[in-house]
């Protein structure tokens, strides 16, 4: 977050008080990076597009600090080799499907869970069908509602407490009051 704020306030700097443009960013943010997902669009380019979206299109500028957190720390988790499994259950391997009666997610499995699989972790939480959807598909995330993004980042949240064994430090900041 801080490294976007960084680039944010640079790239205002580069405008000098005009409209930022995409050649204002610093080149980490406009050059594309290899794909990593099975089938999503790399993280790292979603991020991108939509923070330049952000910047240069007024009706995009809903997007907000918390939709770009989640993709950071999705875009985190993939690059130190966590990612959890959003495009399936983590445990049996059924492809996520939005008629899914209910969906999990788990540290301990490091992904969603479906119903028949949920009984089995202990640390599940319960995901609404937008949040769960959200995070399959991840361009949704775009138009998501704030609960529904309240809801994600607070799995997120869960989820890097799980594996550093803490709370991250700014969670306190995002989640104040959700």
């Amino acid at each position: 977050v801080r490294e976007l704020r960084h680039a944010v306030e640079l790239a205002a700097l580069m405008a000098r008080g005009g409209v930022i443009d995409p050649e204002h960013l610093p080149e980490a943010l406009s050059a594309p990076s290899p794909v990593t997902g099975d089938t999503d669009e790399n993280l790292a380019l979603l991020a991108q597009r939509l923070l330049a979206e952000s910047l240069t299109d007024p009706a995009a500028a809903d997007f907000d600090a918390l939709g770009l957190l989640v993709l950071f720390q999705l875009t985190l988790l993939n690059d130190i080799g966590t990612r959890p499994v959003l495009a399936r259950c983590a445990n049996c391997n059924t492809a996520f499907d939005a008629d899914w009666p209910e969906a999990y997610f788990s540290s301990t499995a490091n992904g969603l869970i479906c119903c028949d699989c949920e009984q089995t972790f202990v640390d599940k939480i319960r995901l609404t069908k937008n949040a769960a959807r959200c995070l399959n598909e991840l361009k949704p995330i775009k138009d998501a509602s704030q609960p529904t993004m309240n809801e994600i980042e607070k799995v997120l949240v869960y989820h890097f407490t799980a594996l550093m064994h803490r709370p991250p430090r700014m969670a306190k900041h995002f989640l104040k009051g959700k």
